[in-house]
């Protein structure tokens, strides 16, 4: 943990307030900004700031494309655009004893048993929730436009934080400068006047995959991953396909050590009186005279491996006429392509 404050309440006695890595990410803010290629390992490097991280090979040099947003606390953090970073590559936060930060990917081995001995039964429900007929993931894409955006008006002090809640670029200030600038914000000088630049365009694409034939609709969408892209649109799919085929979650409370979150483990069904394979999605342990942790286990799912995953490593924008060679070390290609915009109709 992170100290805060010491605070002295008696002759011996002190109250300690700290914070986790993660929760001391949650009290920074992050630019965010536009991404066209950057590795995964400096975007996770440049949110997590001071706070030690290692990133694991299979991830930190993967490219990744879109936007995050200008992120201050109370209403984001720095937390909020680590997250949607981790979706994208489909990896997992752990931490450290000593406060580092890991990004890595869940095992799909066993990690532990969780016996009879380790589950309080009285307690326990079991959800089965509803099929679902498919997922949709929308894949994003700023590309750089030519409208012109006010960005600021008025009245500045020196050091004066300006953020957008759309990206732009060529910011130009009239009647003050601009001492520092992002996809997401500038820092501008005193002065009156205001501040403008050019607007970007958002692209969208839905990509569909069925997880249960012949299901009743019941469609789970995501629309605002911002950081998927053409590159890894379907190995996101493919992730959300594997989640949701799982339907039946165990909800009891077990012994704290019986297996993290995220783990797969062997675990006693207090109904069924058998053992059968789970993912630990969620724990909330209750700190009392006796410790037990409130446990989401998820039947029968196991996370992707890295090397299971459907992804591009580079992404290329063709506009004009002419021939386009890729690179010598390509083994696949996905083309999308897109056609003129109509002139619309009359009235």
């Amino acid at each position: 943990f992170y100290l805060q404050s010491v605070q002295r309440v008696g002759p011996e006695a002190y109250t300690l307030y700290a914070l986790s890595a993660v929760g001391l990410l949650m009290t920074r803010s992050h630019p965010g900004g536009i991404y066209t290629g950057e590795t995964a390992g400096d975007v996770i490097r440049s949110i997590c700031g001071s706070v030690p991280v290692l990133v694991e090979s299979a991830y930190k040099d993967r490219k990744l494309y879109g936007w995050l947003p200008y992120v201050q606390p109370p209403s984001a953090s720095a937390r909020d655009n680590l997250a949607e970073v981790l979706f994208a590559l489909g990896a997992w936060l752990g931490v450290d004893r000593n406060g580092v930060l890991r990004v890595e990917k869940l095992w799909d081995g066993y990690s532990c048993t969780i016996g009879p001995d380790r589950i309080y039964a009285d307690n326990c429900s079991v959800k089965v929730t509803d099929p679902v007929s498919s997922v949709e993931v929308t894949e994003h894409q700023w590309v750089k436009g030519t409208d012109e955006v006010t960005l600021f008006d008025g009245t500045a002090t020196a050091g004066t934080l300006v953020t957008f809640s759309d990206p732009a670029y060529d910011l130009v200030g009239d009647g003050v400068t601009v001492l520092e600038s992002g996809a997401n914000y500038a820092v501008i000088s005193s002065g009156t006047g205001t501040l403008k630049g050019k607007s970007y365009n958002h692209l969208t694409r839905t990509v569909s995959r069925v997880v249960t034939k012949d299901a009743e609709e019941n469609i789970v969408t995501i629309q605002d991953a911002h950081l998927v892209s053409i590159t890894n649109s379907a190995d996101v799919a493919q992730r959300l396909v594997q989640y949701y085929r799982c339907r039946e979650t165990i909800q009891v409370d077990t012994n704290p050590h019986a297996g993290p979150p995220g783990a797969v483990v062997h675990m006693w069904h207090p109904w069924d009186n058998q053992y059968v394979q789970v993912t630990v999605a969620q724990r909330d342990t209750s700190i009392s005279g006796l410790l037990k942790s409130g446990t989401d286990a998820l039947v029968g799912f196991t996370p992707l491996q890295p090397n299971e995953s459907d992804y591009y490593d580079e992404r290329v924008l063709l506009t004009d006429s002419g021939t386009w060679t890729p690179p010598a070390a390509a083994e696949t290609l996905r083309v999308v392509l897109i056609g003129k915009g109509s002139d619309g109709e009359d009235g």
